[in-house]
């Protein structure tokens, strides 16, 4: 996946349960850094590895977590950077973007390659005249997401109301910027 560039930030975008876990691990090669977002709930939280102890009043303190991993893999130079995560127009993304592209990284978009993620985003593209159809994948997807990350319906029509179809490096740098905060 490297291109003449020899450094890359790879943000995987897509709606949770689409997809973009399974594919950045098929993606990832020796010698690549993968910054899992869902890894700070595993691994951090909670005394069972195995288990997804999601919480919202971690959220701060997941997204510094995940973006000192991320500074520390640009900082080093690793040739090839994937972000799992949704990777959409916010401002903590802007943060890692711009760090990235200040270190002279490429930063490109993958999604997830998964069938239903491939009707979504198909989808995704005239959210107004597909709001029935989005509406039942914000059902679905929710159902889908119940063993693992509990996302709820409205999240996920959220999710769908504010995604961006085409999303450029361009429109993560004109992200207002927000003060990172980290609460406990």
């Amino acid at each position: 996946m490297l291109t003449t560039v020899d450094k890359q930030l790879v943000l995987m975008v897509g709606l949770p349960s689409c997809g973009k876990t399974t594919k950045s691990r098929r993606i990832v090669s020796e010698g690549d850094a993968l910054i899992e977002f869902d890894q700070f709930f595993y691994s951090e939280v909670g005394s069972d590895p195995q288990s997804y102890d999601w919480t919202r009043k971690l959220m701060g303190q997941a997204k510094r977590w995940v973006l000192d991993r991320i500074h520390a893999a640009l900082d080093a130079g690793v040739p090839r950077v994937i972000v799992d995560s949704d990777n959409q127009a916010h401002s903590f993304t802007k943060l890692y973007v711009e760090h990235a592209v200040g270190l002279g990284y490429e930063v490109v978009f993958c999604e997830p390659d998964s069938v239903w993620w491939l009707e979504i985003s198909r989808l995704l593209r005239d959210k107004q005249g597909n709001r029935e159809s989005l509406e039942r994948w914000a059902e679905k997807l929710a159902r889908m997401s119940r063993g693992t990350h509990r996302v709820g319906v409205e999240t996920f029509r959220r999710r769908m109301r504010r995604w961006l179809p085409d999303i450029t490096v361009e429109d993560l740098l004109a992200v207002a910027s927000e003060p990172l905060t980290v609460s406990n």
